[in-house]
C-alpha cells in the first residue's frame, strides 16, 4: 500500500509529536463523526457545537488554507495542512451545512491570479467531498469537473498536486458524477499526462486512476462481467503509461548508480510514486474486462521479466535500504502476477 500523507486526509495528518494540531476541534467533532461513519449511536448526545460554530470557524480556516509554503515538504506539517484537516473534520461532522459556508470562497478564488488562492479553493472543494449528502454535492461536482480537469495544466505545481488529489477524491467518493461520454476521455487524458510530472503529482494521478478503476465496475444484470466496459478503450494506454512510470526511476538514476542500485535506489521512489503506479496497475488488471485480456497477458510477461532480473541481483545487495527496496519491488511485482494469473485462469 502507499503509506504517504494525502492532502486533506482526515486520518493521516499528525504533528511530529503524534498529536493533531487540531485537537480542540477534534474533541468537538470526532465522536459524532465516527458514530455517523460506522452507523453507531454516539456515546453522548450531540449538542451540535461544530454546526453552531461554523460562521466563526470556517472563515478562519479558509484564510489559513491560503498560507501555503512555497518550498514545503509534502510530509511536513504546516498551517495550511492543519486547516485542510480541520475542514475535512467539519465536513464529516456538520455534513450538508458545510457546503453553503465554503462555496462563496471557492467561486471567488478558484480562478485567482495568486496561486495560493487557487490552490486553497481547490483544497476546500476536495476537503468537503465526504460528509455532505451526495445529492447535494453531485451538481457542484458536475459543474466543477471540466474546470478541475483543465487545471491539471496549471503552471503551479501546488495547484496541480491538489487538483490531482481532488480528482482522485471525486473518483473515489462520487464516481457517478463522471459520465463516460462527457468526462472520461478528458479526465483520463489529464491524469495520464500528469504521470510525466513531479513525483508527488505522479503519485496523486496514480491514486486517481486507481480509484477510477476500482469504482467504475459494471456488471450485467445476471452478475456476469460484461465483455467490455466504459474503461475498455483506455486500458492499454493507461496500463502502458503506468508501466513507464515504474521504469522512470531507473532512467533518472542511470548516470549515477550501478546496475543493481539503479533498480533499488530509494531516491527513485520519491512520494512513493512507483508504489502508487504498481497499485494502479493492479487495480486495472483486477477489473479488466474480457476484451482487455491481451493487456493483462503482456503486462504479466513484462513483470515476470523484471522479477527474474531482481532475483538475479539479490546476492549483490549489501545495504539495508537496498534490501528494503528489493523487498518492496518484489512485493509489487508479485501482486501484479497474482492478479494476472487469477484473471487469465478463470477466463
Amino acid at each position: 500500500m502507499v503509506h504517504r500523507l494525502r492532502r486533506g486526509d482526515r486520518t493521516s495528518y499528525r504533528s511530529p509529536g503524534g498529536i493533531s494540531p487540531n485537537f480542540g476541534l477534534r474533541t468537538t467533532t470526532e465522536g459524532d463523526y465516527q458514530a455517523q461513519e460506522y452507523g453507531d449511536a454516539p456515546e453522548t448526545e450531540s449538542k451540535f457545537f461544530a454546526k453552531i460554530a461554523l460562521p466563526e470557524i470556517v472563515p478562519v480556516l479558509l484564510q489559513l488554507l491560503c498560507q501555503q509554503e512555497e518550498d514545503a515538504d509534502d510530509d511536513e506539517w504546516n498551517v495550511s495542512m492543519a486547516a485542510g484537516t480541520c475542514l475535512s473534520l467539519l465536513a464529516g461532522a456538520v455534513q450538508d451545512a458545510i457546503v453553503p459556508a465554503v462555496i462563496p470562497f471557492i467561486e471567488a478564488h478558484i480562478k485567482a491570479e495568486d496561486w495560493h488562492r487557487r490552490e486553497a479553493a481547490i483544497m476546500t472543494f476536495g476537503s468537503i467531498l465526504e460528509g455532505p449528502d451526495p445529492t447535494v454535492l453531485t451538481p457542484l461536482v458536475n459543474q466543477a469537473l471540466p474546470l478541475l480537469i483543465d487545471m491539471m495544466t496549471d503552471q503551479n505545481v501546488h495547484v496541480k498536486d491538489t487538483t490531482a488529489w481532488t480528482l482522485g477524491r471525486i473518483c473515489d467518493l462520487l464516481i457517478t458524477c463522471i459520465k463516460p461520454d462527457a468526462h472520461l476521455h478528458p479526465l483520463i487524458s489529464a491524469l495520464v499526462n500528469g504521470l510525466q510530472d513531479s513525483p508527488r503529482i505522479v503519485a496523486n494521478c496514480c491514486w486517481a486512476l486507481m480509484n477510477l478503476a476500482d469504482q467504475y465496475v459494471y456488471f450485467e444484470e445476471e452478475g456476469e462481467a460484461t465483455q467490455a466496459g466504459p474503461l475498455s478503450p483506455y486500458y492499454e494506454g493507461v496500463v502502458q503509461a503506468l508501466m513507464r512510470v515504474t521504469d522512470r526511476y531507473v532512467l533518472e538514476n542511470s548516470r549515477y548508480q550501478n546496475a543493481h542500485s539503479k533498480v533499488l535506489n530509494s531516491t527513485g521512489n520519491e512520494a512513493n510514486f512507483r508504489t502508487a503506479a504498481y497499485e494502479a496497475i493492479t487495480s486495472y488488471l483486477t477489473h479488466a474486462t474480457p476484451d482487455a485480456i491481451g493487456v493483462v497477458q503482456s503486462t504479466a510477461v513484462t513483470v515476470l521479466q523484471r522479477m527474474e532480473h531482481l532475483l538475479s541481483i539479490q546476492n549483490q545487495i549489501l545495504g539495508v535500504d537496498d534490501r528494503n527496496n528489493w523487498n518492496e519491488l518484489q512485493s509489487n511485482l508479485c501482486a501484479v502476477v497474482i492478479v494476472s494469473y487469477m484473471l487469465v485462469a478463470f477466463q
